[in-house]
């Protein structure tokens, strides 16, 4: 094990092969194994293994497995719960609340939040418009126009609408 700052792995019994960094690192983390915890606060009651947190009091409760967690307060809450005992989850964010990216690396699923973009194709997943209920796919090239395909989430259940049209500007 490798623990550097105040308290960092204070309470490690039989943990090993850990790296702890930070203030109070892991501090309360008496068997984990295989962890790699950089910041303040980072990890600091988590009990599972396998786990990579980096950022100031990221993965602070958790108590699963093969995790990484980036960022100020990653993995502190997950889609509005605690996630106290996730495991095989990415986190990368500064603000606990709004997750940048989600994934869980068992289910091949990973969320963004906000425009995802894939540059080369230019292809974006996005809010299209001023509303939330217009979401959907644009396909573009440097210059306009775009192609999109959108939800508009009008209409009664079962009703609602796709479009494909063309977006100037």
């Amino acid at each position: 094990n490798t623990f550097i700052g105040y308290a960092s792995g204070d309470d490690n019994t039989s943990g090993y092969q850990n790296t702890y960094i930070g203030e109070r690192a892991a501090a309360n983390n008496a068997t984990g194994h295989l962890n790699t915890m950089i910041g303040s606060g980072v990890g600091i009651s988590s009990t599972g293994n396998e786990n990579t947190f980096l950022g100031t009091d990221c993965g602070r409760n958790n108590a699963g497995e093969g995790n990484v967690f980036i960022g100020n307060e990653a993995g502190w809450d997950v889609v509005g719960g605690a996630i106290q005992d996730a495991s095989n989850t990415l986190v990368i964010t500064n603000d606990r609340d709004n997750q940048l990216i989600y994934g869980e690396f068992d289910n091949k699923l990973v969320r963004v939040n906000g425009e995802m973009q894939v540059e080369a194709d230019n292809l974006s997943f996005r809010n299209i418009g001023s509303t939330d209920s217009n979401r959907g796919i644009l396909f573009n090239e440097t210059v306009n126009p775009v192609f999109g395909i959108t939800y508009d989430g009008e209409g009664s259940e079962g009703e609602n609408r796709l479009h494909f049209r063309e977006y100037i500007g």
